[in-house]
Order: structure tokens, then C-alpha cells, then sequence
């Protein structure tokens, strides 16, 4: 059997420093210390309890003149980069790509790099994310039972002109204080998020991948692992 092109490709990343959350998507990001090294840590209750996102500044959203900026994308980049899947930040160019498909070395570095918005981050797990250990799924409710049984599970979705970000949350396991809603048609799980409001655990966001302003939506999910891996 022939090996997928894609499969020769390494990750592409910026190292932040140990036991370190740095901003990775050239905002001005504070950094955030952890409790322990990242990849020890072992379920998404415990990452979001690390990353505290309704209370820390590093995932706030500000004003920078006429713009909201939100850090979607910084969440679930911080949360997947914790539990040791590799969800990218940053990409490789598309010349570097040719080099790397045609067997050549590129450094990893700013040079060969895009940093990736939500949209961007939705094209690579549609492009690449299989062979990077995701795995789409058919709706929100496999999403919940998926997240239940321990995966690590986003719903994303994009919007049409590359400069309007779409939005990205991390589904959460269900507890016997915070479950997924159900209505007619429909199920909303529990999610965690930055965004114009940030959640740690809700579903208070209701079923916003299907709003109009989105032009694609997914569920993705992928096994908690090592970051050291390269697939």
C-alpha cells in the first residue's frame, strides 16, 4: 500500500518554553504557567480547569482599536497542545509544503510558517486532519457520547472571507451537574470556549455552529496522546 502523501509531512510549531503556555498566534498574549508539564495531563476536565478560561487574561476578549479581537482558536490550540494532539496554530507555507512533499528538510521556522485562524484551522482538519489522528464525525450528539467516552472533541465552523473568523469550542464529558441539551431536532453538548463570552462548561452557547454566518460546520475527534509523537 502506497503511504499517503500527507503522511510525510511533519507538524509545524512554534516551542514555547517549558511547563509554558506562550502566545502562539502573534497577539500579545500574557503567558500562562502550568501546574505540572504539559502532556501529563490526562482528561479535558482536568485542561480546562488548568486553563481557567472564564478568568484568565491570556484568553479575554479585547478591543484593538476598531476591532474585537476573541481567542477561540488560542483555547482549543492550548487545550489540544496539553493532552498531546496536535491541533496547529501555525502551518506550513505553501511552498514549504512542496519542499516537505518532495522529500526535502525545511526548518521549522517563522520563514515556512502561517499563523492559522479558525478558518484556517478548519481547511487543515479537512485537508490534513486524518492524517494527524482526527476523525470527523456525524453530529453533535456522537460528538457528546464521543467526548464521554474520553476523546478529545471540537465542533468547528468557518465563515466565507478568510478575514472574518469562524469559531472553534472543545465539547466537554457530561456531568451530573452539567449536561447536553436536547431539543427537537437537535442536541447541544456541553463545550468549553474563549470566545465574545468564554465558558468553562456550558451549553449556554446553544447550537451556534448553525447560525447563518457559518458556511461550514464539524465535529472532530481525536485520542488524548503524547505531544512528542509525530502522528
Amino acid at each position: 500500500m502506497t503511504m499517503p502523501q500527507h503522511m510525510q509531512i511533519p507538524r509545524a510549531y512554534l516551542d514555547p518554553p517549558a511547563n509554558t503556555l506562550i502566545d502562539r498566534m502573534n497577539t500579545e498574549h500574557p503567558s500562562h504557567r502550568l501546574s505540572k508539564p504539559s502532556g501529563s495531563f490526562t482528561s479535558v476536565l482536568e485542561v480546562i480547569n488548568e486553563c481557567d478560561v472564564e478568568n484568565s487574561p491570556r484568553y479575554a476578549p479585547r478591543k484593538e482599536g476598531n476591532r474585537r479581537l476573541t481567542f477561540c482558536n488560542v483555547y482549543a490550540c492550548d487545550v489540544c497542545y496539553l493532552l498531546g494532539a496536535y491541533l496547529p496554530a501555525v502551518w506550513w507555507k505553501r511552498e514549504a509544503l512542496k519542499r516537505l512533499m518532495r522529500g526535502e528538510a525545511v526548518p521549522n521556522k517563522e520563514q515556512n510558517i502561517d499563523y492559522l485562524n479558525v478558518n484556517g484551522i478548519y481547511g487543515w482538519l479537512e485537508e490534513f486532519g486524518n492524517e494527524f489522528g482526527w476523525q470527523s464525525l456525524p453530529d453533535a450528539s456522537t460528538a457528546q457520547n464521543e467526548a464521554n467516552a474520553g476523546k478529545l472533541v471540537v465542533i468547528i465552523a468557518s465563515k466565507q472571507r478568510d478575514s472574518r473568523h469562524g469559531h472553534i469550542s472543545i465539547v466537554v464529558p457530561e456531568t451530573s451537574m452539567t449536561r447536553r441539551v436536547i431539543q427537537p431536532g437537535n442536541v447541544i453538548p456541553v463545550q468549553s470556549q474563549a470566545g465574545a463570552k468564554n465558558y468553562r462548561m456550558s451549553t449556554a452557547m446553544g447550537a451556534w455552529w448553525l447560525k447563518d454566518v457559518y458556511t461550514g460546520y464539524g465535529f472532530w475527534k481525536t485520542a488524548i496522546g503524547s505531544p512528542d509523537s509525530d502522528h
